[in-house]
């Protein structure tokens, strides 16, 4: 079974999935995250999961620049591709490409990243 990607909204393989070497999640672990799994292929306590990682993503000033229902919209679509059953969902958001500095107002534009895989037993 395939692993699925969703990168800004786009759906791709992991092997088209590419993030730059200059995205502050890599250059400096800037970024933050959320795992989720589906029962009967649906996301379990979502609306939860994705208000922690907007806590967590406040505590380190990091703008999320989507909301609540645009994350339930595209992690939808994602499965919607997905052909398996049950899945493993990972939300995440880097502060995305900027200069290689610590000042995070360089990096405008968040990067949102869904990967979803088959959950294994």
């Amino acid at each position: 079974m395939k692993v699925l990607v969703n990168l800004n909204g786009n759906i791709c393989s992991q092997e088209q999935a590419l993030i730059s070497v200059f995205d502050h999640g890599f250059l400096f672990g800037d970024s933050v995250y959320e795992v989720v799994r589906t029962y009967e292929k649906r996301p379990f306590k979502l609306d939860e999961h994705v208000q922690r990682m907007e806590s967590s993503a406040k505590r380190i000033h990091l703008s999320l620049n989507i909301d609540l229902e645009e994350w339930k919209t595209r992690i939808q679509n994602t499965l919607s591709h997905f052909d398996g059953d049950e899945a493993y969902i990972r939300l995440i958001v880097t502060r995305g490409v900027g200069e290689i500095t610590l000042d995070p107002s360089v990096c405008p534009y968040p990067n949102h990243i869904i990967i979803v895989k088959p959950l294994e037993s």
